[in-house]
Parts: structure tokens; C-alpha cells; sequence
């Protein structure tokens, strides 16, 4: 999982998690987390995977951890 910030003189700083995720229940769990945390959630956007990548690449072989 990727997280970038970015932050502006006229606007809040904005956090945005970026990575593969294996399924629904993997969601549901980073959500929860979020939630849990007390962090608010702007929105949530699904992006297909690059077909032009060999498959074992789109492939998540570990979940990573939110602490």
C-alpha cells in the first residue's frame, strides 16, 4: 500500500492509500481500520489493472499491514 500526502497554503492536508487489494473482505478491512482510526474517507475509486502486465505482477502475494 502506497501513501502519499499532500498538503496546501488554502486547502487540508490530503492523504490518498494507493495499492492492489485481493478482495471485497480485504476492503471492508481497510476500511474498517480507517473508520477505527477516526480518519475521515473522501472517496474510494476502483482502477483496473494494467491487462499489459504479466499476471503473476497484478498479483498481491502478501497484504500489507495498516499500524
Amino acid at each position: 500500500m502506497q501513501v502519499d500526502t499532500e498538503a496546501g497554503e488554502d486547502v487540508p492536508i490530503t492523504t490518498t492509500l494507493t495499492g492492489a487489494l485481493r478482495d471485497e473482505a480485504e476492503l471492508a478491512g481497510v476500511l474498517d481500520r480507517l473508520y477505527a482510526l477516526g480518519l475521515p474517507l473522501i472517496s474510494v475509486e476502483r482502477e483496473e489493472p494494467d491487462q499489459s502486465a504479466p499476471a503473476a505482477s497484478r498479483e498481491v502475494d502478501e497484504p500489507d499491514q495498516l499500524t
